[in-house]
């Protein structure tokens, strides 16, 4: 059933001023934008079927004094434009100063076409809807309410000399009405709360191949005759999207009036994510555009409970990571929101006491911990706060946070950070082309690099709170080329100050051409304004193969081809030389004794 509100739809079975009522509906009406005393106005439209006015009433919006109302019939012919008026209507209707606030009881038959004007006001006060005509509804059907009038008070004088204007305000009047003897379809899940034909049915979350059952309950909104299901299929299922959906009990196909039937639906998802289908019920309702009536079904199949922790730069945590916090100073607060994602279906919760627990994992500093909440609904989230005041330079904890996803159940996170003793400071490093620290002083190794020219990208990183200057006349200078030439590609020579959880970071690199065969190196130099790690210095070594003393492995990937911490390549090669050149002597002292 359609329903513009289910404010509108009044079933009464009192009395109002002493008349029984049936089920009856409210036509709705725009909300009142304005006032106007004296002459009445009103509206007219064009009935688009049969139906029954069973209720007038003129709303308090604009006053609470008696009301005066005024039904007309034109026909089929409408009021004409003002400055005509007309008085070929029939009044089918009138009541004045009628002092209650009631819904006045009404029987007027309305037939398809039929042109009804509705005048009214309390105490010749009209309650205004500007922008006219307006649309609305009659048992699910457009109309439009036009701006009716007559230069004389209601409440005084009948009906007479009645015009239209094609713009304006109309009176706001309430009407109720009825539709007798149709049969009147609506589907409803759970029982009492309607579906309306066309709209989606969210079935919610369920576990990727589980089978749920899901029962509709279909009402006979009709007061007089049955309602039939017409469909050789009575319930068919469509459109079938990542599920199947199967009707394992059918409901009865001829519903009396105000009554009621069920049928039940078995869905199964067929993998994760969302899945759909579509239920059509063809009947004999010939009101509304409800034949067929159709529900479209949705919904999400997913895994069971499945922990995500997100930090406060939206980054995903693995459990045992360790995050650094950046930008810290002695006995100022750092804080931070981690966001804590449940990806599964079904609830996830905690069994921790505090959930985010600390223990007494705290080196050189306090951390203050903002709960979230348990249990976390399947899709669901929530947050945790951290407030970190460190009270030494280097600084640490861990977070453990215990649940009951089966592979993550005990979710741990560790921080560590260096903070400064006074003011903001910058904080050089330097990261590898394989992400990982250089030290100050220390040395980057690869091998097997060959001899052709090939590029290195390396990234210098602002970890304190206060902009990093890189402040030389070259900003990366290149020294000490041995078996090799260097062009160099500048980061930019200021990097801003890093957040709490955000270094800033920037890119150089080094475009290397090996000279010969061999081992080669250079020395890189950056200065800066870091107050302990100006200049940063460190050493490139490579070798364009693997000199077979090489101990294999480190940075980037194994003695096939990676780098290493250390380099006795320049060592071997002497000691192959010296070998040689002792056979040669050797053999040579053999030759002169022949």
């Amino acid at each position: 059933m359609n329903r513009i509100a289910a404010i509108l739809t009044i079933a009464v079975l009192g009395t109002v001023c002493g008349a029984a009522l049936t089920a009856q509906t409210l036509m709705p009406l725009p909300a009142q934008t304005g006032t106007f005393s004296g002459s009445v106005r009103g509206y007219w439209f064009t009935a688009p079927s049969d139906f029954t006015i069973t209720g007038l009433r003129v709303p308090t919006d604009a006053s609470t004094a008696a009301q005066s109302i005024e039904v007309v019939s034109f026909g089929t012919t409408p009021p004409p434009l003002w400055s005509s008026t007309t008085n070929s209507f029939t009044s089918l209707y009138r009541v004045v100063n009628d002092a209650t606030t009631n819904i006045l009881t009404v029987n007027i038959s309305v037939t398809s076409g039929e042109i009804i004007g509705i005048l009214g006001a309390r105490g010749d006060v009209n309650s205004y809807a500007s922008g006219a005509p307006h649309t609305s509804t009659i048992n699910g059907q457009s109309v439009t309410l036009a701006r009716l009038g007559m230069q004389f008070p209601i409440s005084t004088t009948p009906a007479q000399d009645i015009f239209t204007e094609s713009t304006g305000s109309i009176s706001r009047v309430e009407m109720y009405y009825s539709v007798a003897g149709d049969p009147e379809i609506d589907i409803q899940r759970p029982a009492a709360t309607s579906i309306d034909s066309g709209t989606t049915d969210n079935l919610g979350n369920t576990l990727t191949g589980a089978t749920d059952q899901y029962t509709y309950t279909i009402e006979n909104l009709g007061t007089t005759n049955p309602l039939n299901l017409t469909g050789a299929t009575v319930v068919a299922i469509n459109n079938e999207t990542n599920c199947s959906a199967t009707v394992t009990t059918g409901p009865s196909t001829s519903i009396a009036a105000q009554g009621t039937t069920t049928f039940v639906v078995d869905v199964t998802s067929s993998g994760g994510g969302a899945y759909s289908f579509e239920i059509s019920i063809a009947n004999d309702d010939t009101t509304g555009g409800e034949d067929p009536y159709i529900i479209n079904v949705a919904g999400f199949a997913g895994s069971t409970q499945e922990i995500e922790i997100l930090s406060p730069t939206t980054s995903s945590i693995s459990s045992g990571d360790t995050l650094t916090v950046y930008a810290a100073q002695v006995g100022v607060s750092s804080t931070g929101t981690f966001t804590i994602n449940n990806l599964g279906v079904l609830d996830l919760t905690f069994s921790g006491t505090p959930i985010v627990d600390k223990g007494t994992s705290e080196v050189n500093c306090t951390v203050g911990i903002t709960q979230p909440t348990s249990p976390i609904a399947g899709l669901g989230n929530d947050v945790f706060d951290l407030d970190i005041q460190p009270s030494a330079a280097t600084f640490s904890f861990t977070l453990t946070i215990l649940n009951n996803d089966a592979d993550e159940g005990s979710f741990v996170i560790n921080f560590v950070g260096e903070a400064k003793a006074t003011v903001a400071e910058p904080e050089i490093a330097v990261w590898d082309p394989n992400n990982a620290d250089v030290a100050n002083n220390g040395t980057f190794s690869e091998t097997n690099t060959g001899t052709m020219s090939f590029n290195r990208a390396f990234t210098v990183r602002n970890e304190g709170g206060a902009a990093l200057n890189l402040n030389g006349t070259s900003i990366i200078a290149v020294s000490g080329e041995s078996n090799c030439s260097v062009v160099v590609t500048d980061p930019a020579n200021s990097l801003a100050a890093a957040t709490t959880w955000l270094a800033t970071t920037d890119t150089f690199s080094f475009a290397i051409t090996p000279t010969a065969a061999g081992a080669f190196s250079f020395t890189v130099t950056i200065a800066n304004n870091d107050t302990d790690e100006a200049p940063f210095v460190f050493t490139y070594s490579g070798h364009t193969t693997v000199p077979s003393t090489t101990t294999s492995g480190g940075g980037g990937g194994g003695g096939g081809g990676g780098c290493v911490a250390t380099s006795n390549g320049h060592y071997s090669w002497l000691v192959l030389l010296s070998l040689l050149s002792a056979f040669v002597v050797f053999t040579r002292v053999r030759g002169s004794k022949a």
